[in-house]
């Protein structure tokens, strides 16, 4: 897929190849694993540590959807790590998601409630599409955090904040692809709750 990297390109280049594998994330995980750790070399030599920060964070997911949890780690470490360099708030919010997202998994609560709050805390106050989809993928990562039988209040909160990010969101292709998974955890949450009403109306928005 991408056979024909080579160092010294453009910025604008690297950044398109980042987009095209971004795209891989969950449905070819070991694609992006492969690919990932080349385009991340190419991006440190080109002096561009946003990418870099960018390229790691999609690694550690991608390790998260093979269920290798140190690699996942790893990765989001080193996320927020080129992200510090250069005080690349949205960098630092992403590496503290996955690295939330992977304690939940594993059931470390206490550490991802912190991994979410430190994410929460760098994209706060910052107006912007980016930190806007951020914002909206913690919410939804949260979700790991609550018991669906005993804090249904919290979820519905939960996944009404992930909606409200997202829908601030002013690109509206980006929009569109955000938020019908919104809506549906939603749904699912309002009818967890039989607030049946609230769910039908926001599956309906998901569709």
């Amino acid at each position: 897929m991408f056979a024909s990297y080579t160092f010294g390109q453009s910025a604008d280049n690297l950044s398109d190849e980042y987009e095209k594998l971004k795209k891989e994330s969950s449905s070819s995980p070991e694609v992006v694993i492969k690919e990932g750790r080349f385009l991340k070399k190419k991006a440190i030599y080109a002096g561009d540590l946003k990418l870099a920060s960018k390229i790691s964070y999609s690694i550690g997911f991608a390790f998260f959807h093979t269920g290798n949890s140190d690699s996942c780690i790893h990765y989001s470490n080193s996320a927020i790590e080129f992200a510090d360099k250069i005080d690349y708030k949205e960098g630092k919010a992403l590496g503290w998601r996955m690295l939330g997202t992977e304690y939940a998994k594993i059931g470390l609560v206490e550490k991802a409630k912190t991994a979410f709050n430190k994410a929460i805390g760098f994209v706060e106050g910052q107006e912007n599409d980016e930190a806007y989809s951020i914002k909206g993928k913690v919410y939804s990562s949260m979700l790991l955090l609550y018991n669906p039988d005993k804090e249904q209040s919290e979820r519905v909160k939960t996944a009404q904040r992930a909606a409200s990010a997202y829908n601030k969101i002013s690109d509206v292709s980006s929009r569109r692809e955000l938020l019908p998974t919104a809506y549906t955890n939603l749904s699912y949450e309002y009818a967890a709750t039989k607030q049946f009403d609230s769910a039908h109306y926001y599956l309906n928005k998901a569709l």
